[in-house]
């Protein structure tokens, strides 16, 4: 008699797959403050101001010719610090008229500049 080899059972596999959640680094969020006193992040104003950190109201009229003043707020609204040098620029009409070099800013702090001077020589240009 011959016999009759009994069937191996065919192990079942089972995949099972486990999400591993990773945190996405927080990035730094600069963005234009209107810190306490200030009618708007960017003001222009046709005089100085003579206070360290609130410039003069906005609103002024301006006439082409005359020295205006812009003073300018911004925030970095994360909790990274900005650990390198970045700057801050305003343009008028498309053109680049101001560039402010900030050297960092840490989490929750403002960078701010008043008295920028700029001349306004005619519709649409500055010196």
């Amino acid at each position: 008699m011959t016999a009759i080899p009994t069937p191996t059972p065919t192990p079942t596999v089972i995949v099972t797959m486990t999400a591993t959640n990773t945190a996405v680094p927080e990035r730094p969020n600069l963005r234009p403050t209107q810190p306490d006193l200030w009618n708007a992040a960017l003001v222009v104003s046709a005089d100085r101001t003579q206070f360290l950190e609130t410039p003069p109201p906005g609103g002024s009229q301006f006439v082409f010719g005359e020295q205006v003043h812009a003073h300018w707020a911004v925030t970095n609204d994360s909790q990274k610090a900005v650990t390198e040098t970045f700057q801050v620029g305003i343009k008028v009409d498309e053109t680049l008229v101001i560039t402010s070099v900030v050297p960092g800013l840490g989490s929750g702090e403002t960078a701010m500049e008043l008295n920028i001077a700029c001349r306004l020589s005619t519709p649409g240009s500055t010196r």
